[in-house]
């Protein structure tokens, strides 16, 4: 069995595609696959592809009818045969060396179902490179999924993206954990908890595997939509009342739903970048769903949640926004005891 499988979604990256698997050919350990999961490309990716498979023999190339970036991971999962799955986005690239260091990882601590490593971000625009997180300390791990979820939130070492965790091949088939089609967007972040929730064994390590690319014109990221909005929002909702309901000790509880409710209600503020016409079933859905904003411990998102209530949706989001950017927060906080007065609830 081959040490790594490398699974690389491909859909109309031609200017990034070449560095992406160069980045994997440069590395100097050579026990992996690489499987490129064309998505439907209209651009010259299909031939990218086959130039370097025709190259390589490490190479494996899968051509399918658009479905999406979930659908290409999982049609790459399941034609893998390495011990170990890493995902790799085609417009990001390895760092140097760092199948080396993983394998390292591994023989030092284990076979863990789950390693956890990190990444580092690449900003197209401005062309620098930073990290958010704190780094994992170099440690096994011995606790629980839900342990390891309440420790990263508490550590900040929050990194809950599949491109910076080492899954365990048998780990994902033999608990058919795939990503969810119908998902356009948060779709590792479910994926990942998952695959926590089900493992057994974890380890951490300060690698940085990948450059994760931002600001790239074009992306999905970058451009938002009503689609990929509600699909954040309902990820986020869904383990907000996984956790809610769950028979945790209340500690914990309260430390995963504050921090599913804190990233519900800063995703909120991207309705206001959506065409209005194409904002109604979301603010629907925010509106219906409002009572998880206020399991938010933070002051600021207190308030947009009494200004949503207030105000309604659009309006008190509208509202939020310009009196903190203009006012400032002093100022936002007048107007909030001042609306409470005659408070009247605009759907």
């Amino acid at each position: 069995m081959i040490r790594f499988s490398i699974v690389i979604p491909v859909y109309n990256v031609e200017k990034y595609l070449r560095e992406c698997i160069e980045s994997v050919l440069s590395q100097s350990f050579v026990d992996y696959e690489i499987i490129l999961v064309n998505d439907g490309s209209t651009d010259k990716s299909p031939e990218i592809c086959e130039q370097y498979a025709k190259n390589n023999n490490r190479i494996k190339v899968i051509h399918k009818s658009n479905g999406g970036v979930s659908d290409s991971r999982n049609c790459g999962l399941l034609a893998s045969i390495g011990e170990y799955i890493i995902f790799l986005d085609s417009d990001d690239y390895f760092t140097s060396e760092c199948l080396s260091k993983i394998d390292n990882h591994i023989n030092k601590y284990g076979r863990s179902d789950i390693i956890f490593a990190s990444f580092m971000f690449y900003d197209e625009k401005s062309n620098s490179y930073y990290k958010k997180n704190n780094e994992y300390s170099v440690e096994e791990l011995v606790e629980e999924g839900i342990d390891v979820l309440v420790n990263s939130v508490n550590k900040k070492t929050i990194q809950w993206v599949v491109f910076s965790s080492i899954f365990k091949r048998k780990l994902l088939i033999e608990n058919k954990i795939i990503f969810e089609n119908k998902v356009k967007a948060a779709e590792d972040l479910d994926f990942y908890l998952r695959a926590v929730l089900k493992a057994a064994s974890f380890s951490s390590s300060n690698i940085y595997v990948c450059f994760y690319r931002v600001n790239r014109a074009g992306s999905a990221t970058t451009n938002p939509d009503k689609n990929s909005l509600y699909c954040s929002l309902s990820i986020y909702k869904k383990w907000f009342d996984y956790f809610f309901k769950s028979a945790l000790v209340l500690e914990d509880r309260d430390v995963l739903c504050k921090f599913f409710a804190n990233a519900y209600i800063s995703k909120i503020s991207e309705l206001l970048l959506i065409d209005k016409e194409e904002r109604r079933d979301i603010v629907r859905y925010i509106y219906t769903n409002k009572e998880i904003l206020r399991y938010s411990p933070e002051i600021k998102k207190k308030i947009k949640y009494y200004m949503i209530n207030t105000f309604g949706v659009e309006r008190g989001l509208s509202v939020f926004v310009v009196y903190y950017k203009i006012k400032g927060f002093g100022k936002l906080l007048e107007l909030l005891k001042s609306s409470q007065v005659n408070k009247k609830v605009v759907k």
